[in-house]
């Protein structure tokens, strides 16, 4: 049997980061699923892996990318 593993990442915030975030996920092969809720941008980033170290490299990789986005912003 083959195992697949799962990381799920909400993000909300300025829809002004949106666009930025989107493409930054996407690069990094996340499925994004966008909404809105009170006003702020809603970002829900899923990742998925046949393996835990796979995944974590994964995740790792799109954390440093999405903390590069949002400090370019600031």
């Amino acid at each position: 049997m083959s195992e697949r593993h799962t990381m799920v990442l909400r993000w909300e915030g300025d829809a002004s980061l949106e666009e930025r975030l989107v493409e930054c996920a996407q690069e990094h092969h996340a499925e994004v699923n966008r909404s809105e809720k009170g006003g702020l941008a809603c970002l829900t980033l899923t990742l998925e892996a046949n393996g835990l170290q796979e995944l974590r490299d994964a995740v790792d990789g799109l954390l440093v990318a999405l903390s590069n986005v949002e400090e370019s912003s600031l």
